[in-house]
């Protein structure tokens, strides 16, 4: 938690102390520190060990503190949010965590709601989709993405998240 704030009080000077740099990057272990203090805080069932983020990424410094939050139906995904104009939102894996079985979704509905990630070689890119049938936790389902396109067939990631590879 000490380095939670610690990085809480540094964006929060950033923030009141000007412009920041427009070559300025978020520092990476600043975010695997926040991710990592946000699972402290989580009830025994939901912990576990974060990916260390890509340190490939360029983002953006954040003046405002980082919102961090389970992703919606996940229980091995936390997203990392930098909510300001220009803010940034990425999505942390983590191994090991779990949601105590009687509260874990078994199957989606027709009708249901969920992201849908086309990936490639070099590129990813989410969408939101419309489940056209029932569909268990590991398999593949029937989805309609939300600008009418033509259905496709997805990989169900988890429930909430299915996935479309390109190569």
């Amino acid at each position: 938690m000490p380095r939670l704030l610690t990085l809480v009080a540094a964006l929060q000077s950033l923030a009141s102390g000007g412009e920041v740099p427009s070559r300025a990057h978020m520092p990476h272990a600043a975010i695997d520190h926040a991710v990592a203090a946000f699972l402290e805080t989580q009830a025994e069932p939901r912990r576990g060990v974060p990916e260390p983020v890509d340190r490939r990424l360029r983002l953006a410094v954040c003046p405002v503190p980082l919102t961090l939050a389970w992703l919606s139906g996940s229980s091995h995904v936390v997203t990392v949010e930098c909510r300001t104009r220009g803010g940034w939102r990425l999505f942390v894996a983590v191994r090991g965590a779990e949601v105590p079985p009687e509260t874990r979704p078994h199957t989606l509905r027709r009708g249901e709601t969920v992201r849908l990630q086309v990936v490639g070689p070099a590129f990813t890119v989410t969408a939101t989709a419309k489940v056209l049938g029932p569909a268990d936790e590991d398999g593949w389902i029937t989805v309609q993405p939300a600008d009418r396109a033509a259905p496709l067939r997805a990989r169900l990631v988890h429930p909430g998240l299915a996935t479309v590879a390109v190569r």
